[in-house]
Order: structure tokens, then sequence, then C-alpha cells
């Protein structure tokens, strides 16, 4: 399994602060069945100089990282990628940043919706960064009020091409009763195509899958649960994912 949205890089933003956690972790990822982990430090900033020190902090982070998994023969790689704050301005920064996007292919960005709104820019911009051939990756929309109330903002976005990825935890409750009804209608309707932990610490929202793979699997079928499992591995390859399952 490839975990597509995770916060295991110590001292970056509210993910571990030390490696000693996120070799926690990356424990329990492996034990879990994880295999690949992306790592994707919250972006909040969008002034040039800042930005490219962050990123080159995250880069070094993963690179420590996966020197200390080989030398903890531990089955996971870490692969780069950045959670990505919501603003107008985040198509100049993809333009002007490859590595905000997925493993710097300018193929996907993991977006993040502020939690209760959904802003009134919000559409062009996404349209922007597909206009420069990016596909946008909504991040945990079951959690965000406005998409609640109005489950067909997010239907209306996966019809033009973005994609969704829910939060495994949210399909055990975590979320709270809402998101997972938001969640449970999206999945039978076929408007989510990835499953992330959005895991913290080795204890809040830990980087597990498989719980929530079982409920989708009921939820869905497994062959449509399947093919869920498989698009992280497209995203990461940058090859084409279609937004509805057959």
């Amino acid at each position: 399994m490839i975990d597509l949205h995770c916060h295991i890089l110590p001292g970056l933003d509210d993910g571990p602060a030390e490696f000693e956690e996120s070799l926690r972790m990356a424990k329990l990822a492996a034990n879990d069945g994880i295999t690949t982990i992306v790592a994707t430090p919250h972006l909040l900033e969008i002034r040039p100089r800042l930005v490219e020190s962050y990123i080159n902090q995250a880069a070094a982070a993963a690179d420590q990282l996966n020197r200390l998994l080989k030398k903890e023969q531990l089955p996971l790689t870490v692969k780069l990628g950045f959670e990505a704050a919501l603003s107008p301005e985040l198509p100049e920064l993809a333009a002007q940043f490859s590595a905000v996007t997925i493993e710097g292919l300018r193929k996907y960005m993991l977006v993040e919706l502020p939690s209760s709104q959904f802003p009134l820019y919000a559409e062009e911009t996404f349209f922007r960064l597909q206009a420069q051939g990016i596909c946008p990756i909504v991040a945990h929309p079951e959690r965000n009020s406005a998409l609640q109330r109005e489950p067909e903002i997010l239907e209306s976005l996966v019809e033009r091409g973005l994609l969704a990825q829910a939060t495994a935890s949210s399909f055990l409750g975590v979320s709270g009763r809402k998101a997972q009804r938001a969640l449970e209608n999206w999945c039978r309707k076929g408007y989510i195509q990835i499953v992330g932990s959005d895991a913290h610490s080795s204890d809040h929202r830990p980087p597990v899958l498989s719980s929530a793979r079982k409920v989708l699997t009921q939820l869905v079928g497994k062959e449509r649960a399947d093919w869920i499992g498989e698009v992280p591995a497209r995203v990461l390859a940058g090859k084409e994912v279609k937004t509805s399952f057959g």
C-alpha cells in the first residue's frame, strides 16, 4: 500500500518533533503493509524565498529519514510532496517551484481547503492549476463543513477532473458522524479516488490504512476498493487517473 498523505517528517509542521517519533510512525506503517509514504508537510507560506528554504528543509529531512529506515531495515520508502493550503497565489507558486507538486513531477498537487468554507476563489485557482497540467487533489473533503452541507460542490470538482482524497480514520468515525456520512455517500457515488492516513504521530491519526480499506470494501465492493488502492501508484508515477471507476 501507498500512503499519499502523511506528516511524517520531523520539525516542519504539526507532525512529529523528532526523528524518533518519525521512526515510530514508520514502524506502524510498515506493520500495516504500507511500503511507500509520501511525506506531505503543510505548505502555508507563499513568499518564494521562504518556500525555497522550506522545500530544502523537507528534502533534507526526507533523505535523512530514508537513511534511518534503511539502517533500521524497515521495508518502507519516503517520497516527497506537500499539502498546500489553498490560496489565489498557488498557481504562481506551482509554476515557480515544481517541488511543491508530488515528487516534483508537476502532475499532481495535494491541496487543503479551509476547514469551514469553500472560498470564492477556489474554482478559479483549481482551473489555473489544471491549465498548467497539474491535477489538484482535494485533501480530506469530508472534514470540510461547507462540503458536508453542500456535497455537490465536491462532486462538481471531481467531474471537472480533480481527485478527492479521504482520510482513513474518517471511515471509522474519528472525524465525526457528519464527516463519516459525507464520505460514505461520496464513496457510494464514486467521488473518492484516494485514501490516505493524514497521520501526524504514532497515536493521533496514525499511519495505517488497512482498517479503512476493510470499511471501504464493504461500502463499494472489492473491485472498486482495489482500484482506489492502485491510484496512489499512478499518482506517484505521474500517470493519468480517471476520476471514475469502470
